[in-house]
């Protein structure tokens, strides 16, 4: 999904009309992009991460999150070869048990996308979910408090439903008596 089409529902569920392809400079249709921008930033903090994997090159039993290709929020993991290897995490420094060549797998920050982007999400995240974090951002800041927590509610309870687990649902098996 585009940003523009998360503005696009984000206007729908607010009631204005929806932004033509010229319309893009306008200051309504920027302010709801930021707001769409942010929530993409909430969604990959709070609910489905993003996950990337990089090599990083560990000298004195440490490496800088900032060598990382993009922002990192958490480490998940750390491998060396086929090994997972501890990793302790104090700030803008990791600290490894070994020295050399690692892949690192963590959780990061979307990437800042333009009207016409895709947005980087995790594939449970719909354009209406996406939407009513946005609608709620705008309301907050519009100061319309009523409605930014309405829409507040309604986008976590459509995030905790997108992330919740599938499991499989086994029915025990018949007896005969």
């Amino acid at each position: 999904m585009t940003l523009k089409q998360i503005v696009d529902e984000t206007k729908f569920w607010l009631g204005k009309e929806r932004c033509s392809i010229g319309a893009s400079g306008d200051e309504a249709t920027e302010k709801l992009a930021e707001c769409a921008r942010r929530t993409l930033e909430k969604i990959a903090l709070e609910y489905a991460p993003l996950v990337e994997v990089a090599s990083v090159t560990a000298r004195g039993g440490r490496f800088s999150l900032a060598d990382l290709p993009r922002h990192a929020i958490a480490v998940k993991k750390v491998k060396s070869g086929d090994r997972t290897i501890a990793f302790r995490c104090l700030g803008e420094v990791c600290e490894v048990a070994e020295n050399g060549a690692l892949e690192v797998e963590y959780h990061c920050l979307p990437s800042r996308a333009a009207l016409e982007d895709e947005c980087e999400v995790a594939p449970c995240v719909t354009a209406k979910s996406a939407a009513l974090g946005a609608a709620a951002e705008f309301c907050a800041i519009e100061g319309m408090p009523d409605l930014a927590e309405d829409f507040g509610g309604r986008f976590a309870e459509d995030m905790r439903a997108a992330v919740r687990a599938r499991r499989e649902v086994r029915m025990p098996g018949r007896m005969w008596l």
